[in-house]
């Protein structure tokens, strides 16, 4: 098995050495073991158990939280018991992922409208843009200027098509 040293370990992680140890100190990953130098030396499991933590932070839980949930099932009267407390926090996690889904989906869209209706832009043979341009992004494109342009061209409300 490959072992690494702190610095190229975190490197591979896009994490900074003084971040694995503390999640090391925290007990979010295992201990590292040592070499005859005293070195860090990261092996298979602690790469595993890193890229763990980083999915379940990137999915909006706190390394309190990570935490906490490594060591329910340990303390559970059951093995089935502990299963199902991370079961129910990993949905609860799921479904607040879902949400921020679908307001990304939302924000894309936002700015694919946006997109598409600069494309109809002709450019009015080298003009600068002035407040003309907003009427003729609505005539060419027959419904109102997308919020996203309203805040981008700075239009007034007494300009807004």
């Amino acid at each position: 098995m490959t072992q690494n040293r702190i610095g190229a370990f975190a490197e591979t992680l896009g994490l900074t050495p003084r971040t694995l140890r503390y999640w090391e100190e925290r007990g979010l990953i295992p201990e590292a073991e040592r070499t005859p130098g005293g070195f860090r030396a990261y092996g298979e499991a602690q790469r595993r158990a890193a890229r763990g933590v980083l999915a379940l932070k990137a999915a909006g839980l706190s390394l309190e939280r990570i935490r906490e949930l490594q060591v329910s099932p340990h303390t559970s009267s059951t093995a089935l018991a502990g299963f199902e407390d991370l079961d129910a926090a990993l949905a609860h996690q799921q479904a607040a992922v879902q949400q921020q889904l679908s307001r990304l989906k939302t924000l894309h869209d936002a700015l694919a409208l946006a997109r598409a209706t600069l494309g109809k832009c002709d450019g009015c043979h080298g003009k600068a843009l002035d407040h003309e341009c907003p009427p003729c992004l609505t005539r060419s494109t027959g419904s109102s200027l997308p919020d996203v342009l309203v805040s981008l061209l700075r239009i007034q409300e007494e300009e807004v098509p």
